[in-house]
């Protein structure tokens, strides 16, 4: 991230793109730590970056952290500096990976997520047992109100799953990470399940 600038990070990602067959791109914000958060995404001296990867046609996967403090007030403020990224750019589609605070989801959603979610080409990962897991037992009934809200506010074309396989075994098991949504959210409609499984990625990947 630091680097995404320099001819030899530009270069291998159209390697990987182009010829090694990769569909898209993870990116972490916490990651300009090793720059001492002097810049961040959005200074114009990764425009070029940036071009490169709208030009590529592909996904960008956020792991999107609030640097440096790691405070809501922190999160909120990359929120919105996200929110201005994807007005700029808003052919790339972008995953917000890891799911959402369940506390930030309760109404009324903070000013900046709400801008942020109102952008068609930003997704949001389901991908709770990793973090939440580790204070709650399986199937996670606390979670369900925000998986509601998330589901009333993104509908079924905006969701992906996902469960961080090996690492989320710290947890609970592979079906378990599948199960606290698929099987404990009458809320969402069999067809849009379908497509938050697996569906959407699938047809954003060009696999569909």
């Amino acid at each position: 991230e630091v680097h995404a600038d320099s001819e030899a990070e530009l270069r291998d990602l159209r390697v990987a793109i182009r010829d090694l067959g990769l569909r898209g791109i993870y990116y972490a914000n916490r990651a300009f730590f090793f720059d001492g958060y002097r810049t961040s995404f959005d200074d114009p001296r990764y425009d070029v970056f940036w071009e490169t990867v709208r030009a590529l046609g592909i996904p960008v996967f956020w792991e999107l952290a609030g640097v440096p403090e790691n405070t809501r007030e922190s999160y909120l403020r990359e929120v919105d500096r996200l929110h201005r990224w994807a007005t700029r750019y808003p052919e790339i589609p972008a995953i917000l990976t890891h799911g959402l605070d369940p506390e930030l989801l309760k109404a009324p959603i903070p000013e900046p997520l709400a801008r942020l979610l109102a952008h068609e080409q930003v997704w949001i990962e389901i991908l709770y047992p990793i973090g939440w897991g580790r204070a709650h037992e399986y199937p996670y009934p606390e979670l369900r109100p925000a998986l509601q809200a998330l589901y009333d506010c993104l509908g079924g074309e905006r969701l992906v799953w996902g469960s961080d396989m090996p690492n989320g075994e710290r947890n609970c098991t592979y079906r378990q990470s599948l199960d606290y949504l698929r099987r404990y959210c009458p809320f969402i409609p069999s067809r849009d399940m379908d497509s938050i499984l697996g569906g959407n990625l699938a047809e954003l990947f060009g696999l569909a």
